[in-house]
């Protein structure tokens, strides 16, 4: 119960957390160079196999009151299906996580308002090759042909492109930083695009803030993004 308890301490409500007897929560251990760059990982993910539709469905009401629902392509495609049929209106974004995971929500764009892959995740979903600006566009108008509302294309050192369908798009350069620590940054722009979208924030100005927040994670050894660590803050750390 360690973890549940920092989770808590955290002032993150777990009412609705499932305690699973028996099993043991998914962990991922990894090796990181002196560069900050995770050069081998293994991971054991078993527990989400037992997140099953059955289990979410006792959670409907939850799920489909939510703000915003964050998911990504480590849940079963079971699960997923279940989460894209019954989120109603509920905005759903996503995480592919990794090439080999991003086809599972390959039949499931058109249900899906914010998608974040990377470069090879998004050429393995949309069978086009993305070397520049211009081919991340016509990627871009793929996914939106295919119903996703907004995309978020990480293009490594060349910022990110991101693009709303039938509205603005653009590159955001990336922000140069000291690497310490490359795990969780992705994770954090997740959570920098979903908290400007509560805030009812531009695209523009919501993708480089979830820049700021994926920098700050990967100049940081173990970074804490809490409460008392306000959000607000964030854009303040890069103009110092």
């Amino acid at each position: 119960m360690g973890r549940l308890k920092h989770v808590q301490q955290r002032s993150t409500r777990s009412s609705h957390l499932y305690k699973i007897e028996g099993e043991k929560t998914s962990i991922c251990n990894s090796i990181i160079n002196e560069n900050g760059q995770c050069i081998v990982a293994v991971n054991d993910m078993c527990i989400l196999e037992k997140l099953t539709p059955n289990l979410l469905s006792q959670s409907r009401s939850l799920i489909q009151h939510a703000s915003v629902l964050v998911v990504d392509c480590n849940l079963t495609e079971e699960a997923l299906k279940w989460l894209f049929q019954h989120a109603r209106n509920v905005p759903i974004f996503v995480d592919t996580v990794s090439s080999s995971k991003a086809p599972k929500i390959r039949h499931w764009l058109s249900h899906i308002h914010t998608l974040k892959p990377n470069r090879t995740e998004a050429e393995t979903l949309s069978g086009i090759k993305i070397k520049t600006q211009k081919d991340a566009a016509n990627a871009a108008q793929w996914f939106h042909r295919h119903g996703v509302q907004r995309l978020i294309l990480s293009m490594d050192a060349e910022g990110v492109y991101y693009s709303e369908l039938d509205s603005i798009s653009g590159c955001s350069p990336a922000i140069h930083t000291n690497i310490i620590n490359a795990n969780g940054a992705g994770d954090a722009m997740m959570a920098g695009l979903v908290h400007c979208w509560l805030e009812g924030m531009e695209l523009q100005e919501s993708v480089i803030f979830a820049q700021q927040c994926s920098a700050l994670t990967l100049s940081s050894e173990n970074i804490d993004i809490s409460p008392q660590n306000h959000s607000s803050d964030i854009p303040h750390h890069f103009q110092e």
